[in-house]
């Protein structure tokens, strides 16, 4: 059947309620059978968490779920998808040009393929976003997502692949304009408050990577002699999308930005041992206070 609607047109996807917990009660059980035996299929029988899981696992946020109660219980959910309007817009806005005008004086590109592939970025980032599932409240890695689709975008219409060397130069470039210095100085100067720590372990609570596999999963780690504290990173979002991109090789390419961030917020040193995309056991962003 064909629909009359663009793809990508949704924000909110409803998806059919799903037969679950078809062994949770011996009424279920004998059901469950009955539709077997007169010719219905049930691809798979899981509960209502395994349900939920299995959407979350599929990139899904569901934003709403009802288990109702039926011969054989059934769940309603609604999965809501990442919006182009708002911070992806305004990321775009913000940083489109320093990424045009990096490809020239980085890379050597042409002002005029430059210009062009500008256009097509835009087109492939708008794509990238919407298939992305919107992140949950709290979550305080969307923006990471979001450069890192921007930055995707760009690279996958350069019609000449630079080395990682020149992407790790480019994007640095491309991203540290004067509101992100900026940000970087006010951020460095919250560092190691208590609303800044109370943020680390909501963080670390959150788990977020558990139903988002685009989002992050990490522990907080204060060093004993209360020199700083330590990040350290399970699941890692930026490794997810750009591996189903096909271009993990530039990964490293945005860990070496958070030295550079470090640097500019102008408190702490930035202590680094391993990294997912390198393939370490995990990612470790370490954060000492200058000077001790």
């Amino acid at each position: 059947m064909q629909l009359p609607y663009e793809d990508d047109s949704f924000d909110v996807v409803l998806i059919a309620p799903n037969f679950v917990e078809h062994k949770g009660t011996p009424g279920g059980r004998i059901w469950s059978g009955i539709l077997v035996l007169a010719g219905v299929r049930f691809e798979h029988q899981w509960s209502a968490q395994e349900y939920l899981d299995f959407l979350a696992d599929s990139g899904r946020h569901v934003a709403f779920s009802k288990e109702m109660a039926a011969r054989i219980a059934m769940m309603d959910t609604e999965c809501e998808k990442m919006k182009y309007t708002g911070m992806p817009e305004g990321m775009w806005l913000l940083f489109q040009r320093s990424f045009r005008k990096e490809m020239v004086s980085v890379l050597g590109y042409s002002e005029a393929a430059a210009a062009e592939t500008e256009k097509k970025a835009l087109r492939k980032y708008k794509e990238i976003i919407v298939g992305l599932p919107e992140f949950e409240k709290g979550d305080r890695f969307k923006m990471n997502i979001v450069s890192c689709a921007m930055l995707a975008a760009f690279y996958l219409n350069m019609e000449h692949k630079p080395t990682l060397e020149q992407m790790t130069a480019y994007y640095a470039k491309a991203m540290m304009i004067v509101p992100m210095r900026a940000f970087c100085r006010i951020a460095g100067k919250k560092k190691f408050s208590e609303k800044d720590v109370n943020g680390m372990r909501a963080t670390a609570a959150l788990n977020a990577a558990d139903r988002n596999p685009y989002s992050w999963n990490m522990e907080f780690l204060p060093y004993p002699d209360g020199s700083g504290y330590e990040a350290r990173f399970s699941k890692c979002g930026i490794c997810t999308l750009m591996r189903e991109l096909g271009i993990s090789e530039i990964v490293p390419a945005m860990c070496a930005l958070d030295y550079t961030m470090s640097e500019a917020g102008g408190t702490t040193e930035f202590v680094r041992q391993y990294t997912l995309a390198g393939g370490g056991p995990y990612c470790d962003c370490g954060y000492k206070k200058r000077g001790r």
